[in-house]
């Protein structure tokens, strides 16, 4: 009878709470056991019946594969407004400006599958890789083509698809566009760019202090035996990241017409990457993480953007205005990221921290330097092959109320880091600039932030151009030469 009962109690509940909470019923049935109403036996016969009839019933509507073992839908979306001014290095009462209402949405989907396999997927709005946001009434082609609030510039795009594999606890295994798998900053990269490819994750846990026993001594000063106390709670996390992305496809890489003038050959260009750290972690608020890294292209001494491999110089990057602006010559990169966070006065802290240098620095200078370079020749490297940042952090939001506040200090050397992939929030995505960062941020409800950023950059050496990708203020300029820039940015942020 007290079966039956148990039964009939847990099937009104799961009724009462709906098909979608009928997995959780195992609780109410770990509760029963607890109180002792009904035995564990009794309680996996109960769930494998509810197991049963949960399954059969066509109510459900929802019909998710048998080999889905898990499934998470998450996204944001933010409202944005964002100013950005830059003067230009050759007449600083020339400026350029851009003030600007944006949104954004990202919607994703994780899936865990048998026998440890995952899927991912990410949808979000706008093409850019380096950005998921749509200006307000910003239209495609001549603006007054086209009516008020036109879709034009809005869209729906993949901005993730992956698979992965953990065939053992220690090694995770990724492949297609996926989110960065890579401990970096946005001084190297940007965290709206996803990168294409592969890549391999190990990391592994060591408890060296985990003996929790310890000796007791007695009034007399003798030992009287051992028992147990409270476990260190140190751990060291031993990491190694590898990364084949594919950074860019010549297709085809060979063309028809031999002998006619018309052959060309053109490889795919590769982005290689080799990281290897550690975490400490003192406690569950105290940690210290380094991550060395070593970034390589294939084909980087004479290869551009597109990954064409000429031999000469047309493609190298120069860094001035009218020049070779995104090349990817003569780039070995070694970087450094930090992080050491602790809790002081209930308050999280944190130190962070990063540093670049680019081994073939000098070599890419040169280049510069002999190739044509619009305006007027570069200058050979003078220190321009070196990145790096510094910065503190304080408080963390993670519910209703709480706040955040951080500020960095950024250098980004002109032939230091990888123009294609750098912040473009951070100087509009040029190099030979330096300047503050700051970020604050509220929590109107668990869901909900309001934050506000600002950024100064001025450029560094007088002599080089402010050389990148060139952001929001390219004008009719490809590639402008910037004195100085200024970003203001304000934004409402809900995420579920």
């Amino acid at each position: 009878m007290r079966k039956i009962q148990s039964i009939l109690l847990v099937s009104a509940l799961v009724l009462a709470a709906g098909i979608a909470q009928a997995q959780d019923s195992g609780a109410l049935l770990d509760l029963l056991v607890k109180k002792k109403v009904i035995s564990d036996q009794e309680a996996e016969e109960v769930r494998a019946d509810l197991v049963k009839e949960y399954t059969a019933t066509p109510a459900g509507k929802i019909n998710i594969s048998t080999p889905v073992k898990e499934l998470r839908i998450y996204g944001d979306t933010r409202l944005r407004y964002e100013y950005r001014e830059a003067q230009s290095q050759f007449n600083q009462s020339d400026s350029a400006s851009a003030s600007r209402f944006r949104y954004r949405l990202r919607l994703g989907l994780e899936a865990k599958l048998t026998d440890n396999w995952f899927f991912g997927v990410r949808l979000e709005t706008s093409s850019s890789p380096r950005s998921t946001n749509v200006t307000m009434s910003q239209t495609s082609g001549t603006s007054n083509q086209a009516p008020a609030f036109s879709k034009t510039n809005d869209g729906i795009y993949v901005g993730q698809l992956y698979i992965k594999n953990t065939p053992f606890s220690w090694l995770t295994l990724t492949g297609g566009k996926m989110p960065n798998p890579l401990v970096t900053t946005p001084m190297l990269w940007k965290s709206d760019i996803n990168p294409e490819g592969f890549a391999q994750q190990f990391k592994y846990t060591f408890r060296p202090f985990n003996d929790t026993d310890h000796t007791v001594v007695d009034g007399k000063g003798g030992k009287s035996g051992a028992e147990p106390g409270e476990p260190n709670p140190f751990t060291l996390d031993v990491f190694a990241n590898l990364a084949e992305f594919v950074y860019d496809t010549a297709s085809p890489q060979n063309s028809f017409g031999k002998g006619t003038g018309n052959t060309y050959t053109k490889n795919d260009t590769f982005l290689f990457v080799w990281q290897g750290g550690a975490k400490a972690n003192f406690d569950k608020t105290t940690f210290l993480q380094v991550a060395p890294t070593f970034y390589f292209y294939s084909s980087t001494r004479n290869a551009d953007f597109n990954g064409t491999v000429t031999g000469t110089t047309s493609n190298t990057y120069t860094g001035m205005p009218g020049g070779q602006q995104t090349g990817i010559n003569n780039l070995e990169i070694f970087d450094i990221p930090m992080e050491f966070d602790w809790v002081m006065a209930d308050i999280p802290f944190r130190v962070f921290g990063d540093f670049a240098y680019n081994l073939q620095g000098a070599a890419r200078a040169n280049a510069a330097a002999a190739a044509p370079s619009g305006n007027r020749p570069a200058p050979r490297v003078g220190g321009q092959d070196i990145a790096w940042q510094a910065g503190l952090g304080i408080n963390k939001i993670k519910k209703k109320g709480d706040w955040e506040l951080m500020g960095y200090w950024q250098s980004s050397g002109q032939y230091s880091v990888d123009p294609n992939l750098i912040d473009d929030d951070v100087f509009d995505a040029h190099l030979n600039m330096q300047g503050p960062v700051f970020r604050a941020g509220y929590a109107l409800s668990d869901a909900v932030t309001f934050n506000v950023a600002y950024n100064y950059g001025r450029i560094i050496n007088s002599n080089l151009g402010t050389g990148g990708y060139g952001g929001t203020l390219n004008g009719t300029n490809s590639s402008p030469a910037e004195h100085s820039y200024n970003l203001v940015q304000v934004d409402l942020n809900l995420r579920f």
